[in-house]
């Protein structure tokens, strides 16, 4: 694997950084096989396969939708509540009446939050490289994640003892990729821009917002992404080449 240095010599890197913020979903947890596993489960549970050619069709047409409910919740468009409810409702609207949609729509969001925080399964070297990690820099989690789901996420995984805060934009009141959601971070955590480093996988939120902040970033980009705006600080495809230059 290549580490690609966009701006920095590499032996000034070690010394210049000492807050790392990292995402979660998809650059910690694996959040896509943790989520297909869940809703395999809830295919089942709810017998959705009256409903659904197959489970890979459910959750094909799930994953559309909560991809647009997500970047409609990121431009405050929707509530919490609203996508957590919508992206089963939406899809189940046209399947039967409208109040036995939206009955189900809250039980399947209801048990969509209790199965996947069963499911644990990591981003490949990401517990090993925390760990490490812990031991020279001062960790921190940004996430958009809900609390309720992140908690769990974070005690499940073993992530919780090696990172000195979790800031979640529920709490904080911004929403990434916001300049104010990551003047938020910085300022509590008493970092600053010149000595930190975001680690996200979602370029347009991570990475674009640690950029206009003025932070510089590692993209984590396992599946070789080409759509990028302008080149992050670095890119790596797995966890474990952060150890070679921090």
């Amino acid at each position: 694997m290549v580490v690609h240095l966009y701006n920095h010599a590499f032996f000034t890197i070690m010394s210049r950084y000492k807050h790392l913020f990292f995402d979660l979903d998809n650059t910690l947890w694996d959040f896509e096989r943790n989520s297909q596993e869940a809703l395999c489960d809830l295919f089942r549970m709810y017998r959705l396969y009256r409903y659904f050619v197959d489970a890979q069709k459910f959750i094909e047409t799930y994953r559309k939708k909560n991809a647009e409910l997500w970047s409609d919740y990121r431009n405050r468009k929707i509530t919490r509540e609203q996508l957590n409810i919508d992206r089963f409702y939406l899809i189940l609207s046209d399947k039967m009446a409208d109040e036995q949609a939206r009955e189900m729509s809250e039980k399947l969001a209801k048990s969509y939050v209790d199965v996947s925080q069963t499911k644990n399964h990591l981003i490949p070297n990401a517990y090993e490289t925390i760990k490490e990690l812990s031991e020279r820099y001062n960790l921190y989690i940004v996430t958009n994640g809900f609390v309720v789901f992140q908690e769990r996420k974070l005690r499940n995984s073993g992530f919780s003892e090696f990172v000195k805060k979790v800031y979640y934009s529920e709490e904080i009141g911004y929403i990434k990729p916001e300049k104010e959601y990551f003047d938020a971070v910085l300022k509590d955590s008493g970092a600053e821009p010149f000595n930190s480093l975001v680690i996200g996988d979602h370029f347009d939120v991570d990475i674009y917002g640690a950029k206009m902040s003025g932070i510089d970033q590692v993209y984590y980009n396992p599946n070789h992404q080409e759509d990028k705006s302008f080149q992050p600080t670095f890119e790596i495809t797995n966890l474990s080449e952060l150890l070679d230059f921090l």
